[in-house]
């Protein structure tokens, strides 16, 4: 997140302003692609979980402050987080923990409801801007390539607001998941992802099966 990544920069910082970024040399520069694992994004979390290990992963843990030990003086800068915990595993319902470093990836609407604290002093952010979150959901499902009439080309389709409009359609758009990743769907079948709501269909996001 590149709005929790300037809040951590902001916690961070000791008022030195003369370090400039340098211009980019455009060497290097990685084309855009879409990538996932065989067995789906599920992969990299377990992947993940077990390189921690589990006694390290806490779920049902709500973060309520972040607090920035910085010292103008000192080169590295500690960081202190209270939580409340839920999960089974964990003895302490609310503790607070020290840290070498954060990696946060929190919503900003969550990161509005924290505490934050720098040097011992309440850190405002007021510098955050407001940010909307519009309502999204993922409808999958499965056909029969026999059941699929036209042949599918490309990797999806997006449905442009005019097109909704004209044709009465509800969706923001299809992708053909089968099509861009392997081992999706059985060897006789298409698998589509759809996206419902929007700005335009906030309600149908929110909508039952």
């Amino acid at each position: 997140s590149l709005i929790v990544g300037a809040i951590l920069s902001k916690l961070t910082a000791k008022g030195d302003s003369s370090k400039k970024g340098g211009a980019s040399s455009g060497k290097g520069r990685s084309k855009r692609a879409s990538f996932s694992f065989h067995g789906g994004m599920q992969t990299l979390v377990d992947a993940l979980h077990k390189e921690v290990g589990d006694s390290n992963v806490k779920l049902g843990t709500q973060v309520l402050s972040l607090a920035c030990n910085c010292d103008e003086l000192s080169a590295s800068d500690g960081w202190s987080i209270f939580v409340d915990s839920k999960d089974a595993s964990s003895k302490e319902l609310a503790k607070n923990q020290s840290f070498d470093a954060v990696i946060m990836t929190a919503p900003l609407s969550n990161v509005q409801r924290m505490r934050f604290t720098k040097g011992g002093a309440p850190f405002v952010l007021d510098f955050l801007p407001k940010v909307d979150y519009l309502p999204l959901s993922l409808m999958v499902t499965a056909f029969k390539k026999e059941d699929v009439k036209r042949p599918l080309e490309g990797f999806g389709v997006l449905i442009p607001f005019k097109e909704q409009q004209k044709h009465g359609l509800k969706t923001l758009g299809t992708l053909f998941s089968s099509m861009m990743f392997p081992d999706r769907a059985p060897n006789d079948q298409y698998l589509f992802t759809t996206f419902i709501g929007g700005s335009h269909n906030r309600d149908l996001a929110g909508a039952p099966t």
